[in-house]
C-alpha cells in the first residue's frame, strides 16, 4: 500500500537510487503513500541521482497523506537529491506532497539541480513544487543549471516551504541558491505571494520562516510571472559623436536586467590604452558640455552591472565610442 514506485517499501527509506538513462515511469502506492522515486510511507528519500539523458516521470502516491514525486514518502523528508546532465524530468507529488522534496510534513532535504529540464508540481493541499510537503520546510536547494519550472499547490511556495494552517504550521523558505545559466520559473499556489520562499497560512496566520535566496549573475528567475532576477544586458549601444568645439556631445545607452542594472561610464584619453571611471556618471545618458578640440579622439565605454551582487559580472558595449571635435 505505502511503498515507493522505485525505492523504499512501506516504512522504509529510499536507499540509493541512480538513474543514468532510459525512460522511467514510477508511481508510489496509495493510502498514506510512497514516493514515485524515494521513500515509502514514513521514509525519507535516501540518496537519489538522476543524470544523463534519462526521461523520468515520477508521481507520488497517497490520497489521505501524500508523498513527493521524487523524495520523501508521506511524513518523510526528501533525503539527498541530485539532478545533473541533461535529463527530462516531470515530478508530481500526491495530496500535500512536494513535486521534488518532502512528503506531507516532510522537509525538502538537500536538493541539487545542475542541468536538464525539470518540472516539479506540488499536489493540492499545500505541497511546494520543490521543497517541503504541506507543513514541511525547505532546507538546502541549489540550482546551478538547467531549465526548472516549479509549481506549488494551495498556499505552498513554488520553491521553498509547504503551506499550512492551524493544524499544520506552514514551512520555512530554507536556503535557496540559483546560479550558473539556470532559468528558473517558480509559481506559488493560491494564497501564497512567494514564488520562492516560505509556505503561507491557509487560516490567515503568519507564514513560515522566511529563509534566504541568493541569485548569482547570469541566472534568470521568474516568480509568479515577474522576472525578479535577469542578467544585465546592453540592448542599444551608444553612437559616435561628431560636434564642434564648445558644443555638447551626448552618449546614450539602453540596458535591461532585473533588478535594473547600475551603469558606470569610463573614458580613455590615450586611444583606448587605459580607461578611468567618470565620477558621478551613472545614468543612461552621458552628457559632455562645452567640449574642446583636445577631447577629439577620446573614447568612452559603459558597463551595466547587477546591483547587490558581490561578484562583478558586467556587459561591456561591443565597441568603444569616440568623440570628434572641430573648430
Amino acid at each position: 500500500m505505502g511503498g515507493a514506485g522505485i525505492g523504499g517499501g512501506s516504512g522504509d527509506h529510499g536507499g540509493t537510487v541512480t538513474i543514468s538513462g532510459g525512460m522511467v515511469h514510477a508511481q508510489g502506492g496509495g493510502g498514506d503513500g510512497g514516493a514515485g522515486i524515494g521513500g515509502g510511507q514514513g521514509g525519507h528519500g535516501g540518496n537519489i541521482t538522476i543524470r544523463g539523458n534519462a526521461e523520468v516521470t515520477a508521481i507520488g502516491g497517497g490520497f489521505s497523506s501524500g508523498a513527493a514525486g521524487i523524495g520523501g514518502g508521506s511524513g518523510g523528508n526528501g533525503g539527498s537529491i541530485t539532478i545533473e546532465g541533461n535529463p527530462n524530468i516531470t515530478a508530481t507529488g500526491a495530496w500535500r506532497g512536494a513535486g521534488i522534496g518532502g512528503g506531507t510534513s516532510g522537509d525538502s532535504g538537500i536538493i541539487n539541480i545542475r542541468g536538464g529540464r525539470v518540472e516539479a508540481n506540488g499536489e493540492a493541499g499545500g505541497g511546494a513544487g520543490i521543497g517541503g510537503g504541506a507543513g514541511g520546510s525547505a532546507v538546502t536547494i541549489d540550482i546551478s543549471g538547467g531549465t526548472v519550472v516549479a509549481n506549488g499547490s494551495s498556499h505552498g511556495a513554488g520553491i521553498g516551504g509547504g503551506g499550512g494552517g492551524n493544524i499544520i504550521s506552514p514551512g520555512g523558505g530554507g536556503n535557496v541558491t540559483i546560479s550558473g545559466d539556470a532559468y528558473v520559473t517558480a509559481n506559488s499556489g493560491t494564497g501564497n505571494p512567494y514564488g520562492i520562499g516560505p509556505g503561507a497560512n491557509a487560516e490567515g496566520g503568519s507564514p513560515g520562516q522566511a529563509g534566504s535566496l541568493g541569485v548569482l549573475p547570469n541566472a534568470t528567475v521568474v516568480q509568479n510571472g515577474i522576472a525578479t532576477h535577469q542578467a544585465p544586458s546592453i540592448t542599444t549601444q551608444p553612437a559616435n559623436q561628431s560636434v564642434q568645439a564648445g558644443q555638447t556631445a551626448t552618449f546614450t545607452v539602453v540596458a535591461t536586467g532585473a533588478p535594473t542594472p547600475a551603469l558606470l561610464w569610463e573614458v580613455s584619453t590615450n586611444g583606448g590604452a587605459t580607461f578611468t571611471t567618470i565620477p558621478g556618471e551613472t545614468s543612461a545618458t552621458l552628457t559632455l558640455n562645452n567640449v574642446t578640440t583636445a577631447m577629439s579622439g577620446y573614447r568612452y565605454r559603459v558597463y551595466a552591472e547587477e546591483i547587490n551582487i558581490p561578484i562583478k559580472q558586467c556587459s561591456l558595449n561591443k565597441s568603444t565610442k569616440n568623440i570628434k571635435t572641430s573648430e
